[in-house]
């Protein structure tokens, strides 16, 4: 099965989002950050509270606040990291990890032409094989995959590599 489609910066940033909200990593390290402010405030608030009595505006601006980076601090944090990456891949020539890619399936391998050369992997060096909502993606190591986005492929093209990677490669990752 062959499949053609021009891969972005869009494709790549799908597969990033996807990846950090999988990574057990990634999700305590923004956790333990969400949840390190409100208690810092909880404990100023007390400190204050136990040295000069209780202040309800100076205990009602801690708690709005608190609560407002608890909510709002996981969203923050996700696109300040996309944001991130993306500052990191226009500092350089990146031209070849982004162009028309042509991505061969076979039962045994998997042939990529991309911009920058060919490459083929077994299809026992397929480690994961993750259908997400706007993409399909094919690990080739904990922080690589082959991504096949949903949008740039015919309905048809994306069910039938769907099929294809559960019957052949799922077995293997």
């Amino acid at each position: 099965m062959k499949l053609t489609y021009d891969f972005d910066l869009d494709d790549w940033n799908l597969f990033q989002r996807y990846h950090y909200s999988a990574s057990p990593i990634y999700r305590r390290m923004r956790n333990v950050t969400r949840i390190l402010f409100p208690v810092a405030a909880l404990l100023i608030m007390t400190s204050h509270f136990l040295s000069h009595g209780f202040d309800l505006l100076y205990f009602g601006l801690f708690a709005v606040f608190s609560a407002a980076w608890f909510m709002l601090y996981p969203r923050w944090f996700d696109r300040r990291v996309i944001r991130r990456s993306n500052q990191f891949l226009k500092e350089g020539n990146n031209d070849s990890m982004f162009g028309l890619r042509e991505i061969e399936l076979f039962p045994d391998r998997v042939h990529v032409i991309s911009p920058s050369g060919e490459t083929t992997y077994r299809a026992s060096a397929i480690t994961k094989c993750v259908e997400a909502p706007e993409a399909l993606l094919l690990y080739v190591s904990s922080i690589q995959a082959l991504v096949l986005p949903k949008r740039k492929l015919s309905e048809s093209d994306f069910q039938q590599a769907t099929e294809f990677v559960q019957r052949h490669y799922a077995k293997a990752a």
